[in-house]
């Protein structure tokens, strides 16, 4: 038994050695392990706290972000619905600037048929403003006018003398013939064998105008009569009619040029009470334009009924006034005024401030230019 003990007590401390040598060695294994375990572990929590660093950093921004979001979203629907209102209003705008657009050719066209109505008056006056009566011409050739050593005389009254007893025209009132207040061409004038003071007027500048012609590059000398006490005015160059209580009057020289203006004058087909009436400014200069009326100042009134001098024209603070020729001196007339003008090539009206058919047709043409160049942005 002792020996046998011997010999199994080395083999079970080789074992036990052994075995503790194993269990070392896993143990060192084991530790290594650990030790690694341990360190991955160290990196892993470093890497989730880095990580949950980023998670938290990211989370707000999340939630910025998520805040911006929200608030972009509003604005986007706020937007949607400001972008339909908008495009509600702008096809709205489209259907008015179509509707405008409409209008304005509208009124281009209306604008148009002004201009024609406005040129077709201009005309009218500048055909009215020549004589082409050759039976009147003849006689104003005979009797009113006549040349000597290179100078023409033209005598008005001799020019109503033509045009009643020769021509048989006389003073009618619209009532009589049966129209409105309005100028009637001289062509109607001498179809009806008369008219009011307006067509007499228009008909006593045109003879003017012819003999005007008459007198070119001629010193031109121009005579009425006026009242006196005694004595005759012959008014033809045969001195076979006159006037009685009746002397000449010579227009200051230069004053020619024939002007029919209208206001409240005297009539002398109502006993020379003051009234609506029209006569003859004689001016110094031609009126052209509406800039020239300044130029009737001082012009030289005559009656185209009689040929007798009036008196003159003024130029007052709004129409011009008169000052009426009375036993040799000029007089002011509180009563009477011009407010209405007619030339050769225009009709001027007084309304707070003078206007002309011609100036009015110019502000036709600017508009008519705003017009198209609005309709050329529109295109």
């Amino acid at each position: 038994m002792k020996k046998y003990l011997k010999v199994l007590i080395p083999v079970l401390f080789s074992v036990a050695v052994l075995i503790i040598a194993l269990l070392i060695a896993l143990y060192l294994v084991k530790s290594s392990d650990y030790d690694k375990l341990t360190s991955d572990y160290e990196l892993l929590n470093f890497k989730y706290g880095s990580l949950l660093d980023d998670y938290n950093l990211l989370s707000g921004q999340y939630l910025e972000l998520s805040k911006q979001y929200a608030e972009l979203q509003t604005k986007y629907y706020e937007l949607v619905e400001e972008y339909k209102g908008l495009n509600l209003e702008y096809n709205k705008a489209l259907d008015i600037s179509a509707e405008l657009t409409s209008k304005l050719y509208s009124a281009k066209e209306e604008l148009n048929g002004y201009k024609i109505e406005v040129q077709s008056s201009l005309d009218w006056f500048k055909e009215n403003a020549t004589l082409k009566s050759k039976s009147i011409k003849s006689k104003l050739d005979s009797k009113c006018y006549s040349e000597k050593s290179g100078s023409c005389y033209i005598a008005e009254a001799c020019l109503n003398l033509v045009n009643e007893q020769f021509m048989n025209l006389e003073y009618k009132d619209d009532t009589t013939l049966g129209k409105t207040d309005k100028f009637i061409s001289i062509n109607e004038f001498l179809e009806n064998k008369g008219g009011d003071c307006e067509d007499f007027s228009l008909l006593f500048k045109a003879e003017i105008n012819y003999l005007l012609e008459k007198c070119s590059d001629k010193e031109i000398s121009i005579e009425a009569f006026v009242i006196s006490d005694s004595g005759n005015y012959f008014l033809d160059n045969s001195n076979s009619w006159y006037y009685a209580n009746a002397k000449k009057h010579n227009l200051e020289v230069g004053y020619i040029y024939p002007n029919i203006v209208c206001g409240v004058l005297k009539d002398p087909n109502k006993a020379d009470v003051f009234g609506g009436h029209c006569v003859i400014a004689f001016s110094k200069e031609k009126i052209n334009y509406l800039s020239d009326l300044n130029k009737l100042d001082l012009a030289e009134l005559v009656e185209p009924q009689t040929g007798q001098y009036l008196g003159r024209m003024k130029y007052g603070p709004t129409t011009f006034d008169v000052e009426y020729y009375v036993n040799g001196e000029y007089l002011p007339e509180s009563v009477s005024y011009i407010k209405q003008v007619i030339t050769d090539n225009d009709y001027y009206l007084y309304q707070n401030s003078w206007k002309g058919y011609e100036s009015i047709y110019d502000k036709f043409i600017t508009l008519e230019q705003e017009i198209d160049s609005i309709l050329e942005k529109q295109k």
